[in-house]
């Protein structure tokens, strides 16, 4: 310490030799060098981003693609018949595609929407708005121009944003006191249409994996969403800036594939051979709509492509339509491969349904076969013996 002060006293003393000053002043600037540049203003950070400030901590990214631009192999174009098909009837301008890029993974009251991205369709053009903060300062501002965006808007389309985009965004609109305009929006959250359609046939459901498989892109040089908060955390501290325009187009890449995404599920859903999806997955969704018979007719569709699961959804729902020909010639054809649950199903059916005793124990003994430990077929066994014996 007292060697310290020395110094100093020596920097403010007229008498010190020149050297001692520049030898001094030479240390001080070398541990100065190790320190983080200065951090760019708002004006400048937007200049670097093709950006404009919108407040104090808030920029604005703004673009509009040509009329039919393609992403992939799919091109951009409103269409609501694709939103149609999965119940969510809205017009396409007032259809909002909605994305965020947050400090944190986990969620939490800690955890910020740091870029807020929406697309939409105006006259046949795919207009992108991204709201980035450059400090916390700006969020209200971003929350109001959000709520300001969504006036008009009826479906919101996002992927997993039922679960974490839309949840994060009401936790930040309670803490900023403004009211939040997305509880009354329409929900159609796009990964759990994917999970439906393609978690028995992929080994994952990431938009990445999704974008690839049915948009036919890739992201080779994309920045991983995983270090996307630490870009954020090294502008805050350090004021670097130079992989937030990988976050913007992060961000971009998301929005084009929420508005790419819907008419190639819809498509799956319809043509699942096609596509490699889950058979099961459109009459599922048709019996959400209340709508059974088309349900049945789309598994039926499907023929000999469904698998033993698939046939035996199609018997059940066969039997609640009132076709319980359909279900028996179902539970048949995988009776020819001795299917248990078939085997069960027929000997049930016509225990009880279409009494047939000699029949029902057939098909009773011929499950027994396939597991002697099965109580249920050793009861049905004995009540049938004797049926047959009374005559």
């Amino acid at each position: 310490m007292s060697r310290l002060r020395a110094r100093l006293a020596a920097l403010q003393d007229p008498a010190a030799s020149p050297a001692d000053n520049n030898d001094l002043r030479g240390r001080l600037a070398a541990r100065g060098r190790g320190r983080a540049p200065r951090r760019p203003d708002d004006t400048e950070l937007a200049r670097r981003l093709g950006a404009r400030v919108l407040a104090p901590g808030l920029l604005l990214v703004e673009e509009s693609l040509r009329p039919n631009a393609r992403h992939g192999d799919v091109g951009l174009r409103p269409t609501s018949a694709a939103l149609d098909y999965f119940g969510a009837t809205a017009d396409p301008g007032r259809t909002l595609y909605l994305d965020t890029e947050t400090s944190g993974l986990a969620g939490g009251t800690g955890t910020v929407a740091f870029l807020v991205g929406v697309a939409r369709f105006r006259e046949r053009r795919l207009w992108l708005r991204q709201w980035l903060l450059s400090g916390h300062g700006g969020e209200a501002a971003l929350l109001a121009a959000l709520t300001a965006e969504l006036a008009d808007a009826e479906l919101l389309v996002s992927f997993n944003g039922r679960s974490f985009d839309v949840p994060l965004l009401i936790t930040r609109y309670a803490l900023q006191r403004q009211a939040e305009p997305l509880s009354r929006l329409t929900p159609l959250d796009l990964l759990h249409l994917s999970r439906r359609a393609f978690s028995r046939h992929w080994p994952d459901c990431r938009l990445a994996s999704v974008e690839q498989r049915l948009l036919g892109v890739r992201r080779d040089d994309d920045l991983p969403g995983s270090a996307v908060p630490a870009v954020w955390r090294a502008w805050l501290t350090r004021g670097c800036s130079r992989e937030l325009p990988r976050v913007l187009h992060h961000n971009r890449w998301d929005l084009l594939s929420l508005a790419a995404l819907p008419l190639r599920l819809a498509m799956a859903y319809a043509r699942p051979r096609r596509w490699g999806a889950d058979c099961r997955a459109a009459a599922k969704l048709l019996l959400e709509q209340g709508d059974a018979r088309a349900a049945l007719a789309h598994l039926q569709a499907q023929g000999p492509w469904l698998e033993a699961a698939d046939t035996l959804a199609l018997a059940d729902l066969a039997l609640r339509c009132g076709e319980p020909a359909v279900a028996l010639g179902a539970w048949e054809r995988l009776a020819r491969d001795d299917h248990p649950t078939a085997l069960g199903k027929l000997a049930g059916y016509f225990e009880r349904r279409q009494p047939d005793p000699a029949r029902a124990l057939d098909y009773t003994r011929r499950k027994l076969a396939l597991d002697p430990d099965d109580t249920v077929s050793r009861r049905r066994e004995a009540r049938l013996l004797a049926r047959l014996e009374r005559g």
